[in-house]
């Protein structure tokens, strides 16, 4: 079932967040390239993505 997902880290340069919008096992094969410090994703509910990508000009990257 695909579902939004943030996924938040921390990185030499500060704090970034990405957002995914596909199942968990894409979004986990997705976010292990990346090379950070700390990694946490977090499941986001309809209503906050399209917040999102209405208000906050978030892009979401298809999985």
């Amino acid at each position: 079932m695909r579902l939004y997902w943030q996924f938040d880290y921390l990185t030499d340069f500060g704090r970034k967040t990405r957002y995914f919008y596909g199942t968990e096992a894409a979004a986990q094969r997705r976010i292990k390239k990346y090379k950070c410090d700390m990694k946490g994703l977090r499941n986001l509910s309809k209503t906050t993505a399209q917040y999102l990508k209405m208000e906050k000009k978030a892009h979401f990257i298809d999985l």
